[in-house]
């Protein structure tokens, strides 16, 4: 069963817990220890999220938990390379998400 939760500057989306929004930091990820987060969860977290020195890591983990959903809809949808980087903004900005996928 999923529940609606409130995730970085009051995007509503599918979360396998019910978080607080005290819970989130536009740096980290959301405190979920006994639950994964969806692909949407990362996703926004990844659009939502500047990158700066201190989250680079978290930046790259999270590109790559996505890498299968990411793949699966530019095959799916075929879509043109402005619609990946509106997508997908850390490719723009960050130069290593290009590299690993």
């Amino acid at each position: 069963m999923y529940f609606d939760c409130v995730i970085l500057h009051f995007a509503v989306v599918r979360c396998v817990k019910t978080v607080a929004l005290t819970d989130f930091d536009c740096c980290s990820r959301p405190v979920c220890d006994d639950a994964e987060e969806s692909d949407d969860v990362v996703e926004i977290r990844l659009r939502q999220t500047k990158p700066t020195s201190t989250n680079l890591s978290v930046i790259m983990d999270d590109m790559s938990s996505t890498r299968v959903q990411r793949r699966n809809w530019i095959l799916n949808s075929k879509p043109s390379a402005t619609e990946v980087l509106q997508r997908w903004p850390r490719y723009a900005d960050v130069p290593q998400t290009v590299s690993h996928g």
